[in-house]
């Protein structure tokens, strides 16, 4: 279920990258600096789920139909697996992960994580730890 989510976040880094790398942003030493937090609500009923049939390698992917949860919403509308940025910052903290090494492993037909932020300029591994070789396929979303 989760290979697809993984598939667009690689589709939307892909096609985003341009417009978020497009301004230089400095790393500066920030003291005193805020945070952000919050909900990201859904308003109205999350679209029905895609059903996608396996189509091989059942002793690995199974043989159920994948259900692909484009939006997932809780029970209060809150929306899972949301990522926020913030808009025309030049300058601030640098990223947590300093290695400049991020992953995504393919484990029993889904990626894991399925959502990874990469800064530009880092290193990103996809990793294939199931016996058999997959397809990856990259959809892009509109809106």
């Amino acid at each position: 279920m989760r290979v697809y989510y993984s598939l667009l976040l690689a589709g939307l880094l892909l096609n985003f990258s341009p417009v978020l790398g497009a301004g230089k942003y400095k790393v500066i030493d920030v003291k005193n600096g805020g945070s952000v937090s919050g909900t990201v609500l859904l308003k109205g009923s999350a679209p029905k789920p895609e059903r996608i049939a396996v189509a091989k390698n059942p002793d690995t992917c199974g043989t159920e139909d994948r259900l692909i949860k484009w939006v997932e919403a809780g029970d209060k509308g809150g929306l899972q697996n949301m990522v926020v940025y913030l808009y025309k910052v030049k300058k601030g903290k640098g990223w947590k992960n300093d290695s400049g090494t991020y992953e995504i492993d393919q484990k029993n037909c889904d990626f894991n994580p399925w959502l990874r932020i990469v800064p530009k300029g880092s290193k990103l591994i996809v990793k294939n730890s199931d016996p058999v070789l997959h397809n990856i396929h990259i959809r892009e979303l509109k809106g």
